[in-house]
Order: C-alpha cells, then sequence, then structure tokens
C-alpha cells in the first residue's frame, strides 16, 4: 500500500495526467513477444481462451512450460466467468498508452509532509492498452496485500477511494468506463502472470518460482476475487467510482 492516503490521493491524481496527456499518442503497441508487461492482447478479445491460445504461443519459452498442465481448463474454470462479464463491455474501449506497472515504490516522492511526485520509474512496462486497463492494474498493485491474504485488512479500502477521488479529480470516468474498470480488476494480471511463468520457468530455471507464478498468480488471485473478500471488493467498486463521479470537477 501507498504510505498515506495524501499519497494514494496524489497517485491517482499523477496517473489520471499521465493518461491525459497520451491521448492522441498514436505508437502502436510493443508487440505481442515483449516478456513482463501488462497487456491485454488477449484479455481485450471477445474469444477469451482462443485468443489466449494465439497469444502464449508467441510468448519465447511459455509454451514448453505449459506443457503437461490442463491450463485452457485452468483458466476457463478461474478466468472464464469474469471475462464473460467483461465481454459485453468491451465496446466501450479507447486505445491508449499505458504505464503498466502503477504503485508507490515506482514513484519518487519529495521529502516532508507534502505529498508530492517528482519523477515516475519504470517505463519500460509501459504498453499500449487503454486508461481504464491502467487504472485497474494500479488497484490491482497497490489495493490488496497479495503477499498477506490471510490478514483481516486484505483490501485497503480508503486508500483505493483516496486513488479513485485523485484520478476522478483530474480525469472523471464515464459510466461506462467505471464498469469497464471493475470488470478488468479480476484480469487485469492474466497475461503477466503467464509472462512471469516463463521468465522464471525458461530464463531463470527457477521451477519454484514459475510454479508460484503460474498456482498463487494466475489462478490464485482470480480464485480470490471470486471468494468472498474478492467479490466484496467489486461489488463495493461501483459506489466508490460514482462517488469519486459525483465529486468531480
Amino acid at each position: 500500500p501507498y504510505q498515506s492516503l495524501d499519497h494514494a490521493r496524489v497517485a491517482g491524481a499523477e496517473l489520471a495526467r499521465l493518461h491525459k496527456a497520451a491521448e492522441g499518442f498514436e505508437a502502436p503497441a510493443r508487440g505481442e513477444a515483449c516478456p513482463l508487461v501488462s497487456s491485454m492482447v488477449a484479455v481485450g478479445q471477445e474469444d477469451f481462451l482462443p485468443a489466449l491460445r494465439a497469444w502464449a504461443v508467441r510468448q519465447p519459452g511459455l509454451a514448453q512450460q505449459l506443457a503437461g498442465r490442463a491450463w485452457e481448463q485452468d483458466v476457463q474454470a478461474a478466468l472464464g466467468p469474469f471475462h464473460a462479464v467483461l465481454r459485453p463491455l468491451l465496446g466501450a474501449v479507447k486505445p491508449c498508452w499505458g504505464h503498466g506497472d502503477w504503485h508507490g515504490s515506482n514513484l519518487l516522492w519529495a521529502p516532508g509532509p507534502a505529498a508530492g511526485i517528482c519523477s515516475v520509474l519504470d517505463f519500460g512496462m509501459a504498453d499500449r492498452t487503454c486508461a481504464v486497463f491502467d487504472l485497474a492494474v494500479a488497484l490491482e498493485r497497490s489495493g490488496v496485500m497479495w503477499l498477506d491474504l490471510s490478514g483481516p485488512d486484505v483490501v485497503v479500502y480508503p486508500q483505493i477511494q483516496a486513488l479513485l477521488e485523485g484520478y476522478q479529480n483530474v480525469r472523471p470516468l464515464s459510466a461506462a468506463e467505471r464498469a469497464l474498470l471493475v470488470a478488468f480488476l479480476p484480469l487485469v494480471h492474466v497475461e503477466f502472470a503467464l509472462s512471469e511463468v516463463a521468465y522464471f520457468g525458461t530464463l531463470l530455471k527457477d521451477a519454484a518460482s514459475a510454479e508460484v507464478a503460474y498456482t498463487e498468480y494466475l489462478l490464485g488471485h482470480a480464485r480470490w476475487f471470486a471468494g468472498d473478500k474478492g467479490r466484496a471488493l467489486l461489488d463495493w467498486l461501483p459506489a466508490a467510482l460514482a462517488r469519486g463521479a459525483a465529486a468531480a470537477p
């Protein structure tokens, strides 16, 4: 999480400024075989599983790591229901370049009590997705305590609310974008997680980390969103987004 509500609010506003600056920047996407990037090449297609299958074939080393796994069945069971919610909303997607890994430790902060961002790091993970997808990545990166899901305060609701308010004070979300954000949230990790499977298993020869990326990241995050705490977050978000939109100038 961020160190304070002020940091979360400022981070949301700065991300909105980045998305506004990116409007009209029409450089093509980085390419489907670019590793460790939060992309929506497959997630953003209506036919999710065939698109993911085609995408996976083009990822260096991924087919080797998935061999012997019933990965398509796993993905369909864990992620298929979430994509069914996203599918009818995809017509509202407006392609836009995003940061791809927006969280507090990728931002340099001004010293002292005032919350101010001096610089943004890690643009090496930027890609052409859409603003709402990139905002969902920002929430997924910092809004849930993924390394301690047994704790009582797994979701940092006040910080999520502050980040969304900061964002919408600069770039208010339409009703269609708000619905997209909720639908994207359980899915934004999919292509990055699979890329990590290939990265750890093929490049680093670290089978244990590749297993964690597959079981606990790719499938585990989706299963968490399907559980009580994940569903509570998804149920809470629409009202939180509407409050932020109503308060936006």
